[in-house]
């Protein structure tokens, strides 16, 4: 929650806050597994490239937000954290329009 409050009050210091669009980047479970600089090698699809993932969304303008989950992870905890990161920003005023969410499934 101290993440979520820091952040909010960050953004809105910046003015940053209305009218820029947000992007919550959940990576795969490979990067939970191996950490963020995972090589697929089983199914041949190489290297995850976490960091290039977030700045190319970075560069189209996104604040992107996004962390490395550690190994483990409970999922449901997890996602209750992200809801509230949402609505965070929703009640600070942004516009859910500007609020994307974006993940990657294991198959």
């Amino acid at each position: 929650m101290r993440i979520t409050t820091f952040l909010i009050v960050t953004l809105l210091l910046s003015g940053e806050l209305f009218g820029q669009r947000y992007l919550f980047y959940l990576h795969g479970r490979i990067v939970e597994d191996q950490g963020p600089n995972a090589i697929d090698t089983i199914r041949g699809f190489g290297a995850y490239q976490y960091e290039n993932i977030l700045d190319t969304f970075r560069k189209k303008n996104f604040i992107v937000i996004s962390e490395a989950r550690k190994k483990n992870t409970d999922v449901q905890e997890y996602a209750n954290k992200m809801v509230r990161q949402v609505d965070s920003l929703l009640q600070a005023g942004v516009v859910a329009g500007n609020i994307t969410v974006v993940g990657a499934v294991r198959r």
